[in-house]
């Protein structure tokens, strides 16, 4: 008889929704206008602010942004654009509540390639993680 392991469940539900997130997040970012890009740039540094971050320079929260990593980093957008209401670039998907991308183990490979199996099957599309981190100054 196998046995339904509850942790284990929220430890690869939580992968699977940080993965959905990055990839999302990924095919997204280079689709927003000059607009949307700014208002991104601002609530990602609201969101640092909020995080921890109250009274230090934007040239900081930059520097920190920039630093993270790019599974990191993606998550970070995907919240932003979230609280944005700025939809996935990809019909019928939406983003998943993670309260907080920043302290939780980032998703495994193999969660990132069920994600990339399944959106590729359901809308014919191929994403890849970049390899290097994402810049704010060059987001905006």
């Amino acid at each position: 008889m196998q046995y339904f392991n509850i942790f284990d469940y929220l430890v690869h539900s939580k992968a699977k929704d940080q993965a959905e997130n990055a990839l999302l997040a990924e095919y997204t970012l280079p689709k927003l206008d000059g607009l949307c890009k700014q208002q991104l740039v601002e609530q990602l540094e609201f969101i640092l602010r909020a995080a921890g971050l109250p009274s230090v320079t934007q040239r900081n929260i930059r520097t920190t942004f920039n630093n993270y990593s790019r599974l990191q980093q993606l998550n970070l957008v995907a919240l932003a654009l979230q609280d944005l209401d700025i939809a996935p670039a990809l019909d019928n998907e939406v983003w998943n509540n993670i309260r907080d991308p920043l302290h939780q183990a980032p998703c495994g490979h193999d969660a990132l390639k069920r994600v990339h199996t399944r959106i590729e099957a359901k809308h014919g599309k191929r994403i890849r993680i970049g390899a290097t981190p994402l810049s704010m100054s060059e987001m905006s």
